[in-house]
């Protein structure tokens, strides 16, 4: 039986009124980085979007924390106490925020109205170095996104896994948040329109082509 499909837009701004009534729990740095820091069955960033599509609209830390668990039962049975304790500060400090993110960034892309499409691909993520690539209006190659938090632990990591996947993709883009903004809403950091500069002048470019 066909049970259907759901397409969710969740605009900029209600996306940070949600974070506020509903603020980020960054849980534990050591914990998510040591005992947490496991490869999880499917891919974080598709359960989020599972997620979403399924309830159809936002959802907070704790509610994303108890569908991946029942996502991953058979493998949650396998782990220790401790790498437990990991993968649920994970999901709290990592998965949840950067998903968050690509939502928000994407959101605002859209809002431009200066793209013919915009993209989040689970798959792109997962194998790639993009979290979302925007075709320019006739455009026949997308821009592609990355985002970043601009400090020197993101800076390495970013470095070891381009190294380590290979050629950085024609036409990445990175953007990066800085982390002199103040946490708010939502106790986080948020990427603004002003940050998507460079996405927006590659687009000119395309046009322009």
């Amino acid at each position: 039986m066909d049970e259907g499909a759901t397409l969710v837009y969740v605009s900029s701004d209600a996306i940070q009124r949600f974070c506020s009534a509903h603020p980020i729990n960054w849980g534990s740095r050591e914990l998510a980085n040591g005992p947490g820091n496991l490869l999880t069955p499917s891919p974080a960033l598709a359960e989020f979007f599972s997620c979403l599509n399924a309830q159809g609209a936002l959802f907070c830390q704790k509610d994303y924390a108890r569908w991946c668990w029942r996502q991953w039962k058979d493998w949650k049975s396998e782990l220790s106490i401790e790498q437990k304790k990991g993968i649920s500060h994970r999901l709290f400090r990592n998965f949840y925020p950067s998903a968050i993110d690509s939502l928000h960034v994407w959101a605002m892309l859209v809002e431009t109205g200066r793209f013919d499409r915009c993209v989040v691909s689970t798959k792109d993520d997962v194998v790639g170095k993009t979290d979302i690539s925007v075709w320019a209006i006739d455009a026949d190659t997308p821009i592609q996104v990355a985002l970043h938090v601009d400090n020197e632990y993101t800076r390495r990591w970013t470095a070891y896994k381009r190294s380590a996947r290979g050629d950085v993709p024609t036409g990445l883009v990175d953007v990066m948040l800085t982390l002199d903004r103040p946490r708010r809403p939502g106790n986080k950091r948020w990427y603004t329109v002003e940050d998507l500069t460079l996405v927006l002048q590659a687009a000119s470019t395309k046009e322009a082509a």
